[in-house]
C-alpha cells in the first residue's frame, strides 16, 4: 500500500497559433506569425497569463487576407516580430511546459507546430500530452461534425471576448470553454 502523496500538476497551457495564409493559393507554405497563450488551473478554474507573442516568419509575405483576418501586417512583424526560435525559447522558460499538458482547438495547431519545428530544426517546446478541446466539446455535446469555437461559446450561453484570429484571444476563449467543460461555471 502506497502511502505517498502523489503531486499532479492541474495546470494546462492552451495555445492558438496564427498563421500566415492567402485566400486562393495553397502552393506557399505557412508559417507562424502569432502564438497565443494562456493557463487554465482545473483545481481552482482560474484563467491568468494571457499573453500573445508575435513572430517574425522566415518569408515576410503577409497577404491582404491574413491581415484582414488576423489583424496583423508585414510592416508590425517585420517591427515587433522575434524569430520563432527566440519566441519558443521564451515561451518554454515562461510556462516551463516541456512535460505538461497543453491544448487547443482542434489538431491543426498541434500539427502545424509539430511540423514547421521539425522543418526547422527548431524544438518544440511543446513535448507532453496534448488535449484536444474542440474533440472535447464534440463529446461533450454530442455533435457528429466539427464545431468551431465562436459556435461552441454560443452553445454554452458564451459570448466571444476580445477579437477571433487574436492568438491570444483564440487561446483565452478555447480555455474559457475548458474550463466549462471542466465543470466551473464561472
Amino acid at each position: 500500500m502506497y502511502n505517498r502523496v502523489m503531486s499532479v500538476d492541474s495546470k494546462v497551457v492552451v495555445v492558438d497559433i496564427e498563421c500566415t495564409c492567402w485566400a486562393a493559393r495553397d502552393d506557399i507554405p505557412s508559417e507562424i506569425i502569432e502564438l497565443g497563450v494562456c493557463v487554465f488551473d482545473g483545481f481552482t478554474g482560474d484563467l491568468s497569463r494571457k499573453a500573445s507573442f508575435l513572430v517574425r516568419p522566415d518569408r515576410l509575405d503577409i497577404s491582404e487576407y491574413c491581415t484582414r483576418l488576423t489583424g496583423l501586417t508585414e510592416d508590425r512583424l517585420a517591427r515587433e516580430g522575434r524569430p520563432l526560435v527566440e519566441i519558443l525559447n521564451r515561451v518554454r522558460k515562461l510556462y516551463a511546459i516541456k512535460n505538461g499538458v497543453w491544448a487547443g482547438w482542434g489538431s491543426g495547431d498541434r500539427i502545424h507546430m509539430a511540423r514547421e519545428t521539425s522543418d526547422k530544426g527548431i524544438g518544440n517546446p511543446f513535448g507532453g500530452d496534448y488535449l484536444d478541446i474542440g474533440f472535447l466539446y464534440r463529446l461533450h455535446s454530442r455533435s457528429r461534425r466539427r464545431v468551431g469555437l465562436a459556435d461552441a461559446l454560443r452553445a454554452l450561453g458564451m459570448d466571444f471576448e476580445g477579437r477571433p484570429h487574436s492568438g491570444a484571444d483564440d487561446a483565452w476563449n478555447a480555455a474559457r470553454v475548458l474550463r466549462r467543460l471542466a465543470g466551473w461555471q464561472i
